[in-house]
């Protein structure tokens, strides 16, 4: 990889943070911002529990100019290359997961770097939404038919999150790192975004105190905690906002003053 001099890197979470719920694009005000940013020696990297595919679709127009750690963390791409080695869950745990998913009326969303596979579910959920009619998600029937090392299982439970969450992280917690994600959703990563924080920064030389870090939900904590300055916007449940003492309301205004004051 060629070797990037930075001044810092802005650590961004999407849904909730860089994409507010419901919205399903992101502002032409946010590409400008990371066009501008660029220029003057600054990286974003999309921070996210989304899978690749998805992310560089979001993001396609400033794809050359973000750097993407997907899946929390688990997968580190740049200029649509890999950025370090992939991260994957092992295959047996995969299974025991996917069995325990559907076991307890849930939907799975499995992600891998080629195809996001999504299991039967006779009630579509809500993480499911996202991808319905994508050209890279593909329903399955069986888990034989996911040909790829996968770095993450989403768990979608329109109900019972609590019970479901609870039995996971008891089931499976020295195998995988488990945070909710979204509504009723949580997710089962092969890494977490907060070892990614800290690969990132490696692999550009630049030291964790130029790092910085907006999130607004379990999974961003990790990379919250080892920022060198953290925002968790004000949307954010209390006990996340009781923990990171500087909050957010809108994550434009907040790089502008960083990167122009």
């Amino acid at each position: 990889m060629e070797q990037t001099v930075l001044k810092g890197i802005f650590f961004c979470d999407v849904d909730g943070t860089l994409l507010p719920y419901g919205n399903k694009s992101l502002s032409t005000e946010l590409m400008e911002l990371i066009h501008q940013i660029t220029k003057e020696g600054y990286l974003v990297c999309i921070s996210s529990g989304r899978p690749y595919l998805a992310l560089l679709e979001l993001f396609w127009e400033v794809r050359d100019e973000v750097a993407f750690s997907c899946c929390n963390g688990s997968a580190l791409f740049y200029k649509e290359k890999p950025l370090a080695d992939e991260v994957f869950l092992q295959r047996s745990v995969v299974e025991g997961m996917y069995d325990d998913c559907l076991a307890r009326g849930c939907q799975a969303i499995i992600a891998t770097s080629k195809r996001i596979y999504l299991s039967p579910r006779k009630e579509t959920s809500s993480g499911k939404k996202h991808y319905v009619g994508k050209p890279y998600a593909q329903s399955i029937e069986s888990l034989a038919e996911v040909a790829q090392e996968a770095h993450q299982i989403t768990i979608c439970c329109n109900e019972n999150l609590g019970e479901t969450l609870s039995y996971f992280k008891d089931t499976w917690a020295d195998k995988v790192h488990i945070a909710v994600s979204g509504h009723a959703m949580f997710d089962l990563s092969a890494s977490n975004k907060g070892i990614a924080l800290k690969r990132v920064a490696s692999c550009f030389s630049l030291p964790l105190d130029r790092t910085f870090a907006f999130g607004d939900s379990e999974n961003d904590l990790s990379m919250l905690r080892l920022a060198g300055k953290a925002f968790v916007m004000e949307s954010s449940c209390e006990a996340l906002r009781n923990e990171i003492p500087d909050h957010c309301q809108d994550v434009g205004e907040t790089i502008r003053s960083i990167v122009f004051s």
